[in-house]
């Protein structure tokens, strides 16, 4: 579990820099526009500067779940297999590639509802 005070720096379109708590952050997933991310925090969503692979090794909680989205681990709240869809802790539902959800077992140690 991340450090209440772990904090995420982003960079926004317009080269501003701003501090997320990674605790508050839901996911982060792909965009149309090349280089953009839009991440899903508590307060809301921003579009943020970087690649999708990039971040998945900037906080340990962070998995790349599909090939647009990297979620927080801390918020699944359930694993629909058979969907290949997770569920996030604030309702948002998005897709899982089959080949994580093993991961994703492995990583929760079967604590995650069927």
């Amino acid at each position: 579990m991340p450090n209440e005070t772990q904090m995420y720096t982003v960079y926004t379109p317009d080269n501003q820099t701003q501090d997320i708590p990674v605790g508050d952050i839901y996911l982060i997933c792909s965009t149309p526009q090349r280089m953009v991310l839009e991440l899903h925090h508590k307060a809301g969503k921003i579009k943020i500067r970087g690649k999708i692979g990039r971040v998945a090794l900037d906080v340990q909680t962070f998995l790349r779940s599909h090939v647009s989205y990297v979620v927080n681990m801390t918020h699944i709240k359930s694993i629909d297999e058979a969907n290949h869809k997770l569920e996030l802790s604030n309702g948002q539902v998005v897709p899982i590639a089959q080949r994580k959800i093993k991961v994703l077992r492995h990583l929760h140690d079967g604590q995650l509802p069927e």
